[in-house]
C-alpha cells in the first residue's frame, strides 16, 4: 500500500458546506499534533526566509529559497510569490530544511512585465486558480518523465489567465494573475468566510456542482488552518467564472466524494527525490493528475485534480520547452 492509500485510508469526510456553486468537503485527520515546519507566510513574517529571483538578470522558470531559520519551510503547489523581476507560482510542493538554500521550480503568472518591482517576492494570500494547478500538475509530470527537470508549460499557463481575465472581464497591463483576484476580491472574501476549517479537518476537496475540481491533504490541522484561505481563493475564482456564465449545475454527493478519494488512493504514483527534503510523489493516470511530498514516511501534503478533456495534451506539452528570453516572453492576445 502507497503512502498515499495508507494515509487516505484513514482519512474521513466531513459535512459539506457550500456557496454559490463551490462546495467544500472537510477531510478529517489523522494528524500530526506539530508541523515541525514553518509555512511560508510565517518564516517571510518572522524574517528568516528571503525569496529571490535566481540571478541580477533571473530566470522565468526559477526562484531562490533560502531558509535562515532553525525550522524546515513549507512551500505549498500554486502557492504565488509576488514582486521581483514578475509574479511567479510554485511549480510543486516543497519542503526546505532549516539554514539551506534551493534552487525552486516556478511558472510566471504575469506575462507582461520583466523588471525589478521589489528586490525580493512576498507571499500573495491566494494559490493558482484550480484549472490552472491541474494542468500545471499534469504538465510537471509530463516534463519529469521526460526532461528529468519540474518545469510547466508556461505559455499554456499564460493563455490560460488570459482566458480567466477576459471570462471575469478584468484589465491588466502587464497580464498579472493577482490583478484578477483583486478584482473580485470582495466576492472571494465572501467564499473565505463561508469554508471556515473545522475541528479535525486536514483537508478539503472542492467541487463545482458534481464536477471534483481539487483535493488538498496536508500532515497537521495547524497546516491546513494556514493554507486553507489560499486554497479557497484558488477554487473561488473558478467557481465564480462558472457563476458569472450562469451555470447552474446539481449539487455533488457523499458518493462522489469517496469515489474520488478511491481513485487517488489506487492511482500509480511515480517517485522522485525532492527538491529539498523527502521525495516528490507523481500521480497520473487517466484523468487523474496531482502530487504530495513524503519526508521520512509523513505525507506532508497531497494534491489530486481531475482533468478535463481539455487539460492533457499528451505529446505536445513539451513540443516546445526551450526558455524564452525576456525580451522574447509571449504577449497575451488583445481582446
Amino acid at each position: 500500500m502507497t503512502i498515499i492509500a495508507n494515509t487516505l485510508e484513514k482519512t474521513a469526510i466531513g459535512n459539506p458546506v457550500s456557496l454559490e456553486q463551490l462546495v467544500m468537503f472537510p477531510l478529517l485527520g489523522p494528524a500530526a499534533s506539530e508541523p515541525g515546519y514553518i509555512t511560508l507566510d510565517e518564516a517571510i513574517a518572522r524574517g528568516v526566509a528571503e525569496v529571490k529571483e535566481v540571478s541580477a538578470s533571473g530566470s522565468v522558470p526559477e526562484a531562490r529559497f533560502i531558509n535562515k531559520g532553525d525550522k524546515p519551510v513549507f512551500l505549498m503547489d500554486g502557492e504565488e510569490l509576488i514582486g521581483a523581476r514578475q509574479n511567479r507560482v510554485l511549480n510543486l510542493s516543497i519542503l526546505v530544511n532549516a539554514h539551506s538554500e534551493v534552487t525552486i521550480p516556478v511558472s510566471c503568472v504575469e506575462a507582461g512585465r520583466w523588471h525589478y518591482e521589489s528586490p525580493e517576492f512576498r507571499s500573495a494570500p491566494r494559490t493558482l486558480f484550480a484549472e490552472g494547478r491541474a494542468r500545471k500538475a499534469d504538465q510537471v509530470s509530463e516534463c519529469l518523465v521526460r526532461f528529468a527537470a519540474r518545469r510547466s508549460n508556461q505559455s499554456e499557463i499564460w493563455e490560460q489567465i488570459h482566458q480567466k481575465s477576459l471570462s471575469l472581464e478584468t484589465h491588466s497591463a502587464t497580464g498579472a494573475m493577482d490583478e484578477i483576484y483583486e478584482r473580485h476580491q470582495l466576492s472571494l472574501r465572501d467564499y473565505e468566510q463561508a469554508m471556515q476549517p473545522v475541528d479535525g479537518q486536514t483537508g478539503a476537496l472542492f467541487f463545482i456542482g458534481p464536477s471534483l475540481i481539487s483535493l488538498d491533504l496536508f500532515d497537521c490541522e495547524a497546516t491546513l488552518r494556514a493554507m486553507l484561505p489560499k486554497v479557497v481563493q484558488g477554487n473561488a475564482l473558478d467557481a465564480l467564472d462558472c457563476t458569472r456564465r450562469r451555470l447552474k449545475p446539481p449539487a455533488p454527493t457523499l458518493e462522489q466524494a469517496r469515489t474520488f478519494l478511491n481513485e487517488v488512493a489506487a492511482a500509480p504514483v511515480e517517485t522522485y527525490p525532492a527538491i529539498g527534503m523527502g521525495q516528490d510523489l507523481r500521480i497520473r493516470g487517466g484523468t487523474l493528475t496531482g502530487g504530495g511530498l513524503d519526508v521520512d514516511g509523513r505525507l506532508v501534503h497531497l494534491y489530486a485534480f481531475r482533468l478535463t478533456e481539455e487539460g492533457r495534451q499528451d505529446g505536445a506539452v513539451f513540443r516546445h520547452t526551450r526558455v524564452m528570453r525576456a525580451s522574447r516572453r509571449y504577449r497575451p492576445p488583445q481582446a
